[in-house]
């Protein structure tokens, strides 16, 4: 790791085209500026992060959703593909009425 110690409006180069600039000093904060091309993604550390993490929970979720439509498929092989019959002694009701 390379450590540099920079004044208020001095500067110094990532490579040949990043140049970041201190603009200015407030407590404990350091206002940077970044000239870089735009081919050239810049992000802060905390965003690279989360950006991760929700890589993270993406796959999890898509290894769950997966594990779900199998047993869907599973479910659907068990359940048979033509109606039960009715249970003896019992009389179906007519369409939309209800047992009381």
């Amino acid at each position: 790791m390379l450590v540099l110690t920079r004044r208020i409006g001095e500067s110094f180069f990532i490579g040949d085209n990043v140049e970041v600039v201190v603009e200015g000093i407030t407590g404990d904060k350091v206002k940077i500026s970044i000239s870089a091309p735009k081919e050239i993604t810049i992000l802060r550390k905390e965003l690279l992060e989360a950006q991760r993490v929700n890589k993270e929970a993406l796959v999890s979720n898509i290894d769950t959703l997966a594990s779900f439509k199998k047993k869907i498929r599973f479910m659907k092989q068990k359940t048979p593909s033509r109606p039960l019959r009715h249970a003896q002694g019992v009389t179906p009701l007519p369409k939309g009425e209800a047992r009381i």
